[in-house]
């Protein structure tokens, strides 16, 4: 079981986790996410993989809830990847072909138009300018452009706040 300050990280206001349970099966997705991937490299898991729940983060990929580091995925983002993972994983061992694809294939998880809506959640004491430099170098090393919202976006778009001791970006989908 986590300790209770993950959870209460985890079930802020706007959080994707309605409750405790939905924190497990997001954890219990996570894990196998981890086994898949390490298939797919090659790598066998090991003792220091193990989350030690009692022991502060050193590193942003020392949180056992957030994919690459830094960001929470909602429940479908998470299926989304987890289904292209294992994907890559049948076609590395021959047993489904595999058409060549993007990170996901579902069009509902892509951008439908730029720049992509973000806020900066400057009350949870996330640093304003290490996002704006942030932002600034993906749009100077990518194709993807951004416009900054001083009200969190009621559609898609990005929040960015400070969580357990590291930024975090959220990416909604759908808001309501």
């Amino acid at each position: 079981m986590l300790q209770r300050n993950v959870y209460v990280d985890l079930l802020r206001e706007n959080s994707p986790f309605a409750d405790a349970a939905s924190i497990e099966r997001h954890l219990s997705k996570m894990q196998r996410l981890n086994r898949v991937q390490s298939k797919i490299m090659g790598v066998r898991p090991t003792s220091n993989d193990q989350i030690d729940f009692d022991a502060e983060p050193a590193r942003p990929d020392q949180l056992p809830y957030l994919f690459e580091g830094d960001i929470v995925l909602t429940d479908n983002q998470m299926d989304s990847i987890l289904k292209n993972a294992e994907d890559q994983l049948w076609a590395k061992q021959g047993l489904q072909p595999r058409a060549r694809r993007s990170m996901t294939s579902s069009l509902y998880a892509r951008w439908t138009a730029l720049p992509i809506p973000y806020y900066i959640n400057t009350g949870s004491g996330v640093s304003e300018p290490a996002v704006l430099a942030g932002v600034a170098r993906w749009e100077a090393d990518t194709c993807i452009t951004f416009t900054r919202q001083y009200n969190r976006p009621n559609g898609n778009g990005l929040e960015f706040f400070l969580g357990s001791g590291f930024v975090v970006t959220f990416s909604s989908v759908k808001r309501n």
